[in-house]
């Protein structure tokens, strides 16, 4: 590859495990378009053997002043998807077993499986979702836990009782791209079941982040916002900036770090997923067509599923990508 690029929004591919959002590793250009150190080292060999063209190479593109915005309100899950069925916007449907994404005619994101438990079990009771795809979120009023068909942990002990709500939220962490299995389906493929009993009657709702229609009605619920912020997970964080009088838009990187996993979007435009603490990807490119002009106020949102930072929210704008953060230590 000579020119890297970007997978923005649910565009990434999994290996797996999930491939990043970014794809500019290795390329002679960067996703910015800004040669590499390879770029010049591939210069530099063929110059040995044939004639290189007149004048001097691309310089790297400008970017924008680095800057730090303050996510001061968040809107929670729960307010989000309530918005959306007001506005006969939700993706939902009731079965007894649960439904895949795709047929409930959800391609990407996120789908919220809920249950309510009809016999009293045991405390705690495990929890198992052999077919879970990918990733799930599960909340009962006394527990949280995390699945992943990525690290095979398909179960875990909850406790929850009779009368309550269980609730799975299932991410698509990325379709498989290539190979025999590129017929990749998503959500919960295969019956839950509680202490060994089997949960039935679902309600599957999903996640409105996958569409531009979706996040554009998204950023106008988020302007009329202006509540004290409660900093709970799942939810959107978010805020505003503007940049300086005759400032130039342009090419910048959104740095997370503090956040746990989720993705960003900006004006309405799904940048990304992001991960800081796995890595190895930190940044999100984030082209200057993006960014609106003074005297415009700029929105950038982050929807987050595991962690905030202690004390103030914020996320920084930076001049340099960093694509090689901590990763997981691996065995042996």
């Amino acid at each position: 590859m000579f020119h890297g690029g970007t997978n923005f929004g649910f565009s990434n591919g999994k290996n797996p495990p999930p491939q990043p959002t970014s794809y500019d590793f290795g390329a002679p250009l960067s996703e910015a378009g800004d040669p590499t150190d390879l770029y010049y080292k591939i210069r530099n060999i063929t110059s040995k053997y044939l004639p290189l063209p007149p004048g001097k190479p691309p310089a790297p593109a400008p970017k924008l002043n680095e800057r730090t915005v303050e996510l001061r309100v968040i809107c929670s899950l729960k307010e989000m998807l309530e918005f959306f069925r007001q506005n006969a916007s939700l993706v939902n449907a009731t079965s007894l077993y649960p439904m895949s994404f795709e047929e409930l005619g959800q391609d990407f994101g996120y789908v919220v499986y809920t249950t309510k438990i009809d016999f009293q079990p045991a405390s705690p009771s495990v929890l198992a979702v052999p077919g879970i795809s990918d990733r799930g979120y599960v909340y009962t009023r006394a527990t949280t836990a995390v699945l992943s068909n990525d690290q095979l942990a398909t179960s875990a002990p909850v406790v929850v009782q009779k009368g309550e709500n269980l609730t799975i939220i299932v991410e698509n962490t990325g379709r498989i791209d290539y190979g025999p299995g590129n017929k990749n389906f998503k959500g919960i493929l295969s019956n839950v079941t509680l202490g060994g009993l089997l949960l039935t009657n679902w309600t599957m709702e999903g996640v409105p982040l996958s569409t531009p229609e979706q996040l554009s009605l998204l950023s106008k619920f988020l302007t009329t916002l202006n509540g004290e912020p409660m900093f709970e997970v799942p939810g959107v964080f978010f805020g505003y900036f503007t940049l300086p009088r005759g400032q130039e838009p342009l090419d910048t990187f959104l740095d997370p770090t503090g956040f746990g996993k989720g993705i960003a979007i900006l004006n309405g435009f799904n940048l990304g997923r992001y991960w800081p603490s796995i890595g190895p990807q930190v940044t999100l490119y984030v082209p200057g067509t993006l960014l609106l002009p003074y005297p415009n106020a700029n929105l950038v949102a982050l929807f987050e599923m595991e962690a905030v930072p202690e004390g103030m929210k914020t996320v920084r704008f930076v001049k340099v990508p960093n694509l090689d953060g901590p990763t997981p230590t691996s065995i042996g």
